[in-house]
């Protein structure tokens, strides 16, 4: 009894907190001159509120982890405007006016606002739409959607600084780049708002790997090279290695982020080489263009191994085993499946060996647009979409007789994922 008067003691109390910093926010919203605000502004001071306590570490009172959650967004909008003074530098890099409108005009209006007194009204809110793409794509895109405020831009500026660290060592040759890719390709990079770290990560990979140092410019002897050694190394070894020749040239932090897109690089190389796999040749500046058709030889004869070596098996469980433990790639897996190399009961088995995070994971890549725009999706709302596919059949029927507790688990973890795409 004496425990339920002190949880509503406590509840009291910070009811009572709240409200005396609600008034507080509003006589700094309207200078001491009233005491009534619209109800929407009202609002947003609790938001301000409960996202400045947010900050605070420990388990104090909410006056005292608001004050002290003040004091860390103070430090972390300082960190903003260090990280901005560096970035800013290197501006003019990028041929898309958007980011550089952001980096010379919203950013810092927007930090310079943090400086006033009228901060905790503003910490949990931004009125930008960050819509120049990271490396792994918009933020609507991935986990940083989520973010809101002086975290979003804290976050956006410090991957934004990795791509910088990236591009800095050949920064100078950049405009010449530019020249050289309109001219080869018709296409302006100012006309594309397409990520440039994206756009060079498959020359920078490959200089750096054939001629052992950090730079952008390739040559016909260059690539010549590179196809002598694919014949004689292993392919997926090759791939991995020109990954990890990177490495000394980067920070830890910078190397890290640059590989997370490795897996992705790799699916795009696959799929779609006219786009994603053309390289500049610089030979007395003049471009020409090089399709890179040895990396999709490489990546193709990794799925074509791990294909026949399925085909030539006839025990279900040794298809299985193989099958969980070599193939990681969500479009191989499918490639796989509509192949016919499984039966529809091998099919049943393979399901339903998998567990719920296993089936989440699969599910929000193969669903990935019913998650888009939605907070929640229900594994009944999936399985009334359309089967096209034995897979799919024997996919939907596995889910389907899941249990209630199974089920609930697998949505869970649905809608708890946050894939990068």
């Amino acid at each position: 009894m004496s425990s339920n008067i002190q949880t509503q003691k406590k509840s009291s109390d910070q009811q009572q907190e709240r409200l005396e910093l609600l008034k507080h926010l509003i006589q700094l919203y309207t200078h001491h001159n009233s005491s009534c605000v619209p109800r929407h502004v009202a609002n947003d001071m609790l938001i301000s509120i409960t996202y400045i306590a947010h900050h605070a570490t420990g388990d104090a009172s909410l006056k005292k982890r608001y004050v002290h959650g003040l004091q860390q967004l103070e430090l972390l909008c300082h960190a903003c405007k260090h990280r901005l003074a560096k970035v800013q530098l290197y501006a003019e890099w990028y041929p898309n006016e958007r980011l550089r409108y952001l980096l010379t005009d919203f950013f810092p209006t927007y930090l310079k606002r943090l400086s006033s007194p009228y901060a905790p009204l503003l910490y949990a809110f931004e009125k930008e739409d960050i819509d120049y793409p990271l490396l792994d794509g918009l933020p609507l895109e991935h986990a940083m959607y989520h973010l809101q405020g002086i975290d979003l831009i804290s976050h956006y500026l410090e991957q934004l600084s990795y791509e910088v660290a990236f591009l800095k060592p050949f920064y100078q040759e950049l405009p010449m780049i530019y020249k050289l890719y309109q001219m080869q390709r018709h296409v302006s990079l100012f006309e594309l708002n397409q990520n440039l770290v994206e756009v060079l990560l498959p020359q920078v990979l490959l200089h750096v790997y054939l001629k052992q140092s950090y730079g952008v410019q390739l040559d016909a002897a260059a690539l010549d090279a590179f196809n002598k050694r694919l014949s004689i190394m292993r392919p997926q070894e090759l791939l991995q290695q020109m990954y990890l020749s990177l490495q000394p040239y980067l920070d830890e932090d910078v190397y890290a982020y640059v590989y997370a897109y490795f897996p992705i690089l790799k699916q795009r190389l696959q799929n779609d080489m006219e786009n994603h796999a053309e390289l500049f040749i610089f030979e007395d500046n003049t471009p020409k263009q090089y399709t890179l058709q040895v990396m999709t030889a490489c990546l193709n004869s990794e799925f074509t191994h791990h294909q026949e070596v399925l085909s030539a098996m006839t025990s279900t469980t040794e298809k299985i085993h193989y099958f969980r433990t070599h193939l990681h790639n969500f479009q191989d897996m499918i490639e796989i499946w509509d192949s016919y190399i499984f039966s529809l009961e091998e099919l049943t088995v393979l399901f339903q060996s998998y567990t719920p995070m296993d089936f989440a994971i699969f599910l929000r890549h193969h669903y990935a647009e019913q998650f888009v725009f939605t907070a929640s999706v229900t594994l009944d709302e999936l399985l009334l979409l359309p089967v096209s596919a034995d897979w799919e059949e024997a996919l939907h029927m596995v889910l389907s007789t899941l249990s209630k507790k199974q089920q609930h688990i697998l949505e869970q973890w649905m809608n708890s994922i946050k894939l990068q795409y």
